[in-house]
Parts: structure tokens; sequence; C-alpha cells
């Protein structure tokens, strides 16, 4: 008997919406925070001072009910919206309000500005908005199957709290930080050493998550809290992962203004390697306008590694690691200088080695996942590397380098990020026998 071929059918070639720029793909009817409109167009300028101005043409309203398109008068001209096929017209007409609300602003929203009608605004692609309704879905049903069973869990944890009629914006997911981590206590203005340090997560933070936007600091300072006590439990003590709640270049820049920030972040990075002087690597998280870096401070080598996902290529101008080298540099001093630190080097002020163009894994161009892999080498240098058989700076450079002409696929890589933040939270930080349970779902502080 001969046996029958089964051939699979092709795909479908995509259906481009009839009112949308083919190069542009087609609108994501099925996100439901998504609001896809016909934009008005900026001055000259960045996206954040410039002006609204609507385009010469516009469509006419046509009220064409079987191809999704909803007309909406303002200020004399008609801005298109495209309804959402997966949703009734009763939303699409409800949503417009919404809309309507952006386009009346003066400027361009930044990212978590809140709307008058208590969205917040998080993400604009092309023609659409992406916002966040507290109380509403941070996500679709079709793209809750795509999430991790842990976010999952936690995604029910988050509607059962908005179905109780609790004010979310005054909420957030309080995390406590054992005392001997040497967190930066904000309410002390010092490294806590006698009593433990909370901060709280908002649920704006968990919808950037969710919706795989660039992590905030709340986040990060969460991964770094768990992956301190990891190093204690795989044996891994080499390793110091400092709070990145200091490091930010907006506070540590040259700005007269900000030279108590820049004196705060010195004294707290003196303290912690002080504190952890017998380590052979102090980690740093360091938010540079936007965009997330991994610092490795190498005591034995006097050496600082910066593993930049977004590395400059050929031409292209380096990024100004000035502020951040500056604090380096004078807590390195400090330490060895006037704490009597054993350094690398018999002089006491012999300067530290940077190197900005370290070999690591590099995330897709124009995406926002600077946070997930830096999340990545963090676990990645508790988890998989070894530094006491490699003594010199090539073995280590070696050592990356090889992971990093692997290959991956970075759509694996985030979604194992976004199942190990969501197990976290919900088995460590949501669950009162946990090291990390500062009282779950409380009022914001302050």
């Amino acid at each position: 008997m001969q046996a029958k071929i089964l051939r699979r059918r092709p795909n479908p070639k995509p259906r481009i919406h009839p009112h949308q720029d083919p190069s542009l793909g087609e609108p994501q009817h099925n996100q439901p925070c998504w609001r896809a409109v016909q934009v008005p167009c900026w001055d000259a300028g960045p996206p954040e001072t410039g002006q609204f101005r609507f385009p010469e043409t516009h469509e006419k309203q046509k009220g064409d009910r079987r191809q999704g398109k909803q007309g909406l008068l303002q200020g004399g001209e008609t801005v298109v919206f495209y309804g959402k096929t997966t949703k009734d017209r009763a939303a699409d007409r409800r949503n417009l309000g919404r809309v309507a609300d952006i386009l009346k602003m003066p400027t361009h929203p930044r990212v978590g500005d809140r709307l008058p009608d208590g969205s917040y605004f998080v993400d604009m692609r092309f023609s659409q908005f992406l916002l966040f309704h507290p109380g509403e879905p941070m996500v679709t049903q079709d793209d809750m199957y795509r999430l991790p069973r842990e976010m999952q869990e936690l995604h029910d944890k988050y509607m059962n709290v908005a179905s109780s009629g609790a004010d979310l914006q005054n909420l957030e997911i309080r995390v406590r930080v054992p005392k001997h981590y040497g967190f930066f206590d904000s309410n002390m203005g010092e490294i806590e050493k006698e009593n433990d340090v909370t901060f709280g997560i908002d649920f704006l933070d968990l919808f950037h998550l969710f919706n795989r936007k660039c992590l905030n600091n709340a986040i990060l300072r969460l991964w770094c809290v768990h992956y301190t006590r990891e190093a204690y439990r795989v044996k891994q003590y080499g390793m110091a992962i400092a709070d990145p709640l200091l490091f930010n270049a907006t506070l540590l820049g040259p700005d007269p203004l900000l030279a108590e920030s820049r004196r705060l972040a010195i004294e707290y990075l003196t303290q912690f390697i002080l504190k952890h002087r017998d380590h052979h690597f102090i980690m740093i998280l360091y938010h540079l306008h936007g965009h997330w870096v991994t610092i490795a401070i190498c005591l034995d080598m006097g050496g600082v590694t910066y593993f930049d996902t977004l590395r400059r290529k050929g031409n292209e101008p380096q990024r100004d690691f000035g502020p951040i080298k500056y604090v380096i540099d004078s807590a390195y001093r400090d330490a060895v200088k006037w704490y009597e630190m054993t350094g690398f080097s018999r002089n006491p002020d012999a300067p530290l080695r940077h190197n900005f163009n370290f070999p690591c894994e590099q995330q897709p161009e124009g995406s926002v996942s600077c946070g997930y892999y830096c999340a990545h080498t963090i676990q990645q240098m508790i988890n998989d590397f070894k530094p006491k058989g490699k003594k010199t700076f090539k073995e280590v450079r070696n050592w990356f380098l090889a992971n990093a002409e692997l290959g991956h696929n970075s759509k694996i890589l985030v979604y194992e990020i976004q199942k190990d933040i969501g197990e976290i939270l919900n088995k460590e930080v949501l669950k009162s026998s946990r090291d990390y349970y500062g009282g779950g779902i409380v009022t914001k502080s302050g």
C-alpha cells in the first residue's frame, strides 16, 4: 500500500489593513491596550519637546463598519481610528475619548505620564499608543497563553486585587531586603546595617514586564536582591551585587546641582567595596539615559568591564560613561587610600583600567530588551562563571567571547527572564513565609 504524503498548507499571506501603510505591517488589533490612530506629526526637534500638528491631508470620515473604521472629529479635523476586530463596537467608541486625550496634549507624552482619564502612557509604535489602564487586564487572552505559567499566576493575583475595587494607583508590592545584603536605605541615606530595607514595585512596573517593555529600577533591584542570595546558595562567594538605586546617569552628571547625589553614590560604593573586599568582582547595574549596562569591577586585577548589549561598532562614537567612571574611580581610591584596603597594586594611587568594548551577547537592534540582557548577564556570572581558574584579563575575555559567539534566541532569553521574575514575585515576595515578604500588596509609603 502506497503511503500518503501529507503536505502542510502554506501560511496565508498576512492581510494588510486597507488603511494601513503596507510597509508597517498589520495593526495589532488583538492588543487591548494598543489604541491605533492616525497620529499628528511633530515639528522639528526631539519627541519630548516636539509640538503636535496635524498633517495637511486627512481622510474623510466614511463610517465604513465593514472595515472597522471610526471617525473622530478633533478641532475641525478628522482623525482616523481603526477599531479592533476582536472587540465590540461599544468598546471602540469608548476608547476614542482616551485617544483624544493624548492628541490634546501640547507635547509628546513621556513614558509613565498620567493622562486625564487615569491611564498611563507607555509606548508608541507607528500609529498606535500603548496605554496602561489600572484595573483592566494587562494583556489579551491570546497573549496570556504565550506567557510563562508564573506570569499567568501573577496576572490572576493582579486581577483579584483589581476586582476588589481597590485604588491600584496607591498600591504597590512591598519587597523586603535582608540587612546583610548591603543595599542602600533611601530613608536613612546610607548602607543599611541594622535594619532590613524595603522598597515597592507598582503595577505600572508589572505592565512593562508583561508587555516586555524596558524594565525599570524596581524590577532589576529585585533581581539583584534574589541573585545576592543565589550567590550564597551556589557558593559563588567571589561575586557581590550592589544596589542599582543610585547608579543613574541623570543623578551623576557634572551639573553642580547633582553634587550631593554623586557624593552619596561614591560613599555607598566605597562602603560596599569595603564590605566585600575579599570578593573577586563587584557587579553594578547602570542606567544610561534609557539603556541598562552591566558593570563588573575586578578587585584583583584592577579592571572595570562594561557589558554593553548595544556595543558601538565601527566609527560610531563611544557612549559617555564619564559619570559612572568618576564614581567608580573615586570609590575605589577612597577604599584603598583612606580605608587601607589592599589594592591590586602596591601604589595606592594606581588607576583602574576601564574596558568599554567588552564582548557580550547583543540584543536585537531597535529593541528595549537591555534590562533583560543585564539580568541574564548577572545570572550568567553567578551560575556559570567560575573566576578561580581565570587569573588574567585575557582568560576572562575569552570565556565571555566564547559565550557571545555561540549565539542565542532573543525571544527565549526574554521569556526565561520573565519566567524567573514571575516566580520570584509569586514564591518569594507575595508569600508571608519567604525571605522577601514585606507585607504583600500594601499602600504606597510616603
